[in-house]
């Protein structure tokens, strides 16, 4: 029986060289990110910008004044579908909001500078290498320190519990297809976790990637073994009451 670490490696590289291979891709510009930006905004501004390229190839009145009537519809329907846009966001989920904060704002969540203020004495960060292992420790203090092999031995929950022990779990292919089938891709769904999988390729894979996913969860239940990077993620601190430089 090989490691299940291994085996999920094996798995991701499987799944991923699939998706390399048979999945079309398209480079996509980020031009006009704004979220009020829509298919008729972008539209609009497509043919703005061929009148413009006519105009100056051609120098007529006429050209030159369809240019102008196509830039001033583009004013007026940037600031109408912008006030929609805010008129509705309280409506809004709150990764939509999010969203927005990052595309408005050039800020990073991640200060060039932080400091740990702590009993001991504070904790200062200068780089981004520094800033984020001090994140880490901070995160990780806020944990109790696991048990040693005798305390956890000694420990109540390990000799009692009030509930029945589950001596056999046994996941299914269709538990597992169930469970894809219903991932949020909308509404900016699961964001991609270290194994750069989107949520959307689970979803439309799910009737032929379950069977395979099932024999892993087994394997992990019955071995007692959780893959590593099952148990790692990707955080973004984000500032409270606190400064943005304090943790």
């Amino acid at each position: 029986m090989g490691d299940i670490d291994n085996d999920w490696q094996r798995w991701c590289d499987c799944f991923m060289d699939a998706v390399y291979r048979h999945i079309p891709t398209k480079v996509i510009k980020k031009l006009n990110s704004l979220p009020w930006f829509d298919s008729k905004v972008r539209h609009l501004l497509n043919k703005k910008e061929t009148a413009r390229r006519r105009a100056k190839k051609n120098h007529s009145t006429d050209t030159w004044e369809t240019f102008r009537d196509l830039r001033r519809a583009c004013k007026s329907l940037l600031s109408r579908k912008r006030k929609e846009f805010f008129q509705n966001l309280p409506k809004a989920n709150p990764k939509r909001c999010w969203s927005l904060f990052k595309s408005v704002s050039n800020t990073s969540t991640v200060p060039s500078k932080m400091t740990w203020k702590r009993k001991e004495g504070n904790v200062t960060a200068e780089n981004p290498e520094d800033v984020t292992n001090l994140l880490n420790n901070y995160f990780h203090s806020m944990f109790n320190p696991p048990l040693s092999e005798k305390e956890y031995d000694n420990h109540p929950s390990s000799t009692t519990s009030p509930y029945d022990i589950l001596t056999d779990i046994h996941v299914t292919s269709d538990d597992v297809r169930r469970i894809l089938l219903s991932l949020d891709v909308n509404n900016m769904g699961p964001a991609m976790g270290p194994d750069k999988i989107p949520a959307r390729l689970l979803r439309c894979c799910a009737p032929h990637i379950s069977s395979s996913l099932s024999d892993l969860f087994n394997k992990s239940l019955s071995t007692w073994k959780i893959p590593k990077e099952w148990k790692t993620s990707n955080i973004t601190p984000i500032p409270k009451s606190r400064q943005k430089n304090e943790a």
